[in-house]
C-alpha cells in the first residue's frame, strides 16, 4: 500500500483483484477458473477416490485472500493514522459548522416569525388603507365620470327647457360647455361619439331660430303705431334674441332691425302723407306714389308746415323708439 494507493487507477484495481475486469462474468469458463481454480481437479476427483486437493487448494485460496484483506486493513489503519488530524480537524469543523447551521435555521425561523408579525400588525393594516384608498379613489372618479355622462344625456331636455322660456344664452352655453366636456373629460366614450355632431346642429338650429324672432320682434314692434310710446313690445324676449345672437358673436341683426326700420319709416310716411291729405278737403287724394309726390308738391306753406310738424312728431316718436331698442340691447350686454 502506497500513500497514493487508489482503487480507481486501472492498474492498481487489477493488481490488488486480477479477476474484477470491465467485462467479468463467472459465465466465461477462462474466468471462472481464474477465480475459482480448485474447480479443475473436479474432474479428477469425480474419478478418484481422494478429495484432498480441492480442499487443500481452496483452503490456500481462503488465505491468500485473508492476506490480502489483512494488508489493506493494515494501509487503511496507517492511512488514517497519517491522517487522523486532518479526519479531526474535519469532524471538528463538521461539529462546528452543523452547530452554526442549527443555530442560523434557529435565527431564520425566529426572523421570520418577527417579520411576519411586523407584517400583521405594521405593515397590512397601512397596506389595507392604501388599497382602500386606493379603491375609494377609483370608484369616486368612476362615480364623477358616470355622473358626468348622464349629465351630458340630459343636454337635449335641457337645451329644450331653456329655449322654451326663450333662454337663448343659457342654451348656448349648455352646448359649449358640453362640448369642451366631450372634448376632455369624456373623450373616447362610445356611447357620446355622434352627440358632438348633433350640438352643432342644435347650435345651427337656434342661429335660425334667433334670427326668425328677431324679424318677427322687429316687424311687429316697428309697424305697430307710433303713438303707442316708445316701449318695445315684448322687451324680454327681445332682448333674450339679441343676447344670444351677440353670445353668437353675430352682428347681422343690425343690418336686419335698419331693413326693418326703413321699411317701416317709409311706410309710416307714406300713410302719415295719405292720412294727411285726406283731412284736407280741397287736396285730392291718390294712391299712386307719385300722385302723392305730385299732390304733396302744390300744398301752400301752411299746410306744409303743418305736415312738417307731423313728421317731426313722427321722427321724434321713431327715434325714442330706435333709441329704447338699442338701450334694450345694451342694458345688461
Amino acid at each position: 500500500m502506497q500513500p497514493d494507493f487508489s482503487l480507481e487507477d486501472p492498474e492498481t484495481f487489477n493488481a490488488v483483484i486480477p479477476w474484477m475486469q470491465p467485462d467479468f462474468s463467472l459465465e466465461d469458463p477462462e474466468t471462472f477458473n481464474a477465480v475459482i481454480p480448485w474447480s479443475t481437479f473436479n474432474s479428477t476427483a469425480r474419478n478418484s477416490k481422494e478429495c484432498k486437493g480441492p480442499r487443500l487448494t481452496s483452503r490456500l485460496l481462503q488465505e491468500k485472500l485473508a492476506y490480502y484483506l489483512d494488508i489493506v486493513e493494515v494501509q487503511i489503519a496507517k492511512q488514517i493514522s497519517l491522517r487522523s488530524d486532518a479526519f479531526f480537524q474535519v469532524m471538528t469543523s463538521h461539529d462546528a459548522l452543523s452547530d452554526r447551521m442549527l443555530k442560523m435555521l434557529e435565527a431564520v425561523s425566529e426572523t421570520r416569525l418577527r417579520l411576519a408579525s411586523i407584517d400583521h400588525s405594521l405593515v397590512n393594516g397601512p397596506l389595507k388603507v392604501l388599497q382602500l384608498k386606493r379603491s375609494h379613489s377609483n370608484h369616486v372618479a368612476v362615480y364623477n365620470k358616470l355622473r358626468l355622462i348622464a349629465a351630458v344625456h340630459q343636454t337635449h331636455p335641457t337645451v329644450q327647457r331653456l329655449l322654451s322660456t326663450s333662454d337663448f344664452v343659457g342654451a348656448l352655453d349648455v352646448i359649449e360647455t358640453t362640448r369642451e366636456i366631450l372634448a376632455t373629460e369624456l373623450v373616447g366614450i362610445h356611447c357620446l361619439r355622434h352627440l358632438d355632431s348633433q350640438l352643432i346642429e342644435i347650435e345651427k338650429a337656434i342661429d335660425k331660430m334667433m334670427t326668425a324672432d328677431f324679424l318677427k320682434c322687429t316687424s311687429s314692434d316697428l309697424n305697430r303705431p307710433l303713438g303707442d310710446g316708445p316701449h318695445v313690445t315684448n322687451e324680454e324676449h327681445m332682448t333674450a334674441v339679441v343676447f344670444g345672437m351677440l353670445r353668437q358673436k353675430e352682428h347681422k341683426f343690425l343690418e336686419l332691425y335698419k331693413e326693418e326700420a326703413c321699411t317701416a319709416v317709409g311706410a309710416t310716411v307714406k300713410q302719415t302723407v295719405i292720412e294727411f291729405i285726406s283731412k284736407n278737403d280741397d287736396v285730392e287724394v291718390s294712391g299712386n306714389s307719385n300722385g302723392l309726390y305730385e299732390q304733396v308738391r302744390h300744398l301752400d306753406s301752411s299746410k306744409w308746415l303743418a305736415l312738417l310738424e307731423v313728421f317731426w312728431a313722427l321722427r321724434t316718436s321713431a327715434t325714442f323708439r330706435f333709441l329704447k331698442v338699442a338701450g334694450t340691447s345694451r342694458s345688461d350686454f
